[in-house]
């Protein structure tokens, strides 16, 4: 609809080969003084090569990072109350979408949840994957997007996870070694926090901290001439040091505890154990 001062959009739909699109809103004023609030949705939104080439470079980094497949929907807001007003808004949700992180790449299958984004932060709410007794959630929040000191946040609670050739393979290098030396069998739950260290006003780096708990048909810590049974374990991870709080198994009929630790010096090679 037109009028003399603006033109209102109302339910203009469209396709892009299977993808419905939908667009919502209006404009008003004219020069600097003009508003407007747009509305575009999409429920089944394809992450293909087309949506990548249309999205901001900003964006394409996020998607590089993670690689995502499947289909979303999209809700896509763009608002001007005034000169300096401005604003920008996405909200995602995931329908059954693949990714895996450039960092730590383990496959992630069947992801649900909602991300939303706007001009200075992106967040990730009860984002979950789910595969047989595995699930893997997480929260997250980044602040400062786009700058140079950008604040994360993230809380990741993963139950299940099979101590396998997937997991070995998406370690970084120095703890793929070591989860080498423990042959290890049987599934671990993990509560692990990424952080950015520092505060505010002085950003550092981007550190970590989990807690795992592990348990295990078997275990053969490297260089002990032993196999352990019926083992679990506890352990915290950072990335200067493994802390083994215990290691409770069985060798025949005896059991066994351990603790103890393995530091890593500062280009990650183990530094020493004891």
């Amino acid at each position: 609809d037109f009028t003399e001062s603006g033109v209102f959009l109302r339910q203009l739909r469209g396709k892009h080969g299977d993808v419905d699109v939908q667009i919502e809103g209006w404009t008003k004023g004219f020069g600097a003084e003009r508003q407007y609030h747009y509305k575009v949705t999409s429920g089944n939104m394809v992450l293909d090569k087309t949506l990548y080439a249309a999205l901001q470079p900003g964006q394409k980094r996020l998607w590089e990072m993670f690689q995502p497949t499947g289909a979303i929907a999209v809700d896509y807001r763009l608002v001007r109350t005034s000169p300096t007003d401005k604003r920008m808004y996405i909200s995602v949700d995931l329908d059954d979408v693949a990714a895996r992180f450039r960092e730590f790449p383990y496959p992630l299958t069947g992801l649900t949840g909602r991300l939303f984004f706007d001009r200075n932060s992106i967040s990730a709410t009860n984002v979950v994957s789910e595969s047989g007794d595995r699930q893997i959630r997480l929260d997250a929040k980044v602040t400062g997007y786009g700058t140079k000191t950008p604040i994360h946040y993230v809380f990741i609670d993963a139950n299940n996870i099979p101590l396998d050739a997937t997991l070995e393979r998406a370690l970084p290098a120095q703890y793929r070694r070591l989860y080498g030396q423990l042959k290890a069998r049987g599934t671990a739950d993990v509560r692990g926090r990424v952080f950015s260290t520092g505060d505010a006003n002085r950003v550092g780096p981007t550190s970590y901290l989990a807690d795992v708990v592990c348990r295990g048909d078997s275990l053969q810590p490297e260089p002990l001439p032993v196999v352990l049974s019926n083992v679990t374990a506890e352990l915290t991870v950072s990335p200067e040091l493994v802390h083994i709080k215990q290691v409770n198994g069985l060798y025949g009929h005896s059991r066994v505890a351990l603790t103890g630790g393995m530091q890593l010096a500062g280009d990650k090679e183990l530094r020493q154990r004891h």
